[in-house]
């Protein structure tokens, strides 16, 4: 088995993945489910790809060799822990209330970054070791400095980050601050129409969690259709 699909299924805990073939399985989706904690995946070696987006889920422990993982929409009370960094290339931590980034060592393949609607203070300081990074998302946080983000070592990497609480030496260099990172933002929306009103659909689906099968929704959230 190469892939194990669980999504949607109002899951409370994982079945026991002693069942499940630890040389093989490379793709895990459990979006969608109602679990808490997810522990006992760190024999999964094999994983390759973890989907547990739109759970309620306050602590992950991760297998060691994850090269796309998604947590987005979970009440997480840290940041996941338990892999290899070095591997990783998406990471999606959309709408998880985090109040610190995850900590990478080794962030050399990491390409794809969602950290938007959380509570972040600062640019997390992996972001400025991963040579590789293409797309980063820290839009809707609590941001008080981008100046930072020009030392990216990937100068052609694109970055949102509107609605933050930028200070300035002046009103006029917040109010170009603030212009300048929702022009973007409208143009990210111009070439990804179904991104519009993000805020609004999150909590359509935090009080109507069952009745929410968009798929573009999910897309949203996870980095993944289903």
């Amino acid at each position: 088995m190469k892939v194990l699909d669980l999504s949607q299924n109002s899951l409370r805990e994982l079945p026991p993945f002693s069942l499940i073939s630890r040389k093989n399985l490379q793709v895990l989706d459990i979006q969608s489910n109602s679990l808490t904690s997810i522990f006992g995946l760190s024999r999964l070696e094999s994983l390759q790809e973890l989907n547990a987006s739109f759970n309620f889920i306050r602590k992950i422990q991760l297998p060691p060799n994850l090269i796309f993982f998604s947590a987005s929409f979970n009440p997480l009370l840290n940041p996941p822990f338990g892999y290899q960094d070095e591997k990783l290339e998406e990471l999606y931590l959309t709408g998880c209330a985090l109040g610190m980034a995850p900590i990478f060592q080794n962030p050399k393949r990491l390409r794809v970054v969602y950290l938007g609607y959380n509570q972040l203070s600062e640019i997390p300081d992996f972001l400025f070791r991963a040579p590789l990074l293409k797309t980063l998302d820290l839009s809707f946080n609590n941001i008080l400095d981008i100046s930072a983000i020009k030392t990216l070592q990937n100068n052609n990497c694109d970055c949102y980050f509107s609605h933050q609480k930028i200070k300035s030496n002046s009103e006029k260099e917040k109010n170009e601050a603030n212009k300048d990172s929702l022009s973007v933002e409208r143009d990210r929306e111009k070439e990804s129409p179904e991104v519009i009103n993000l805020e609004n659909l999150k909590g359509y689906f935090e009080n109507e969690k069952e009745n929410c099968n968009c798929s573009w929704w999910r897309f949203i959230g996870s980095g993944r259709f289903t």
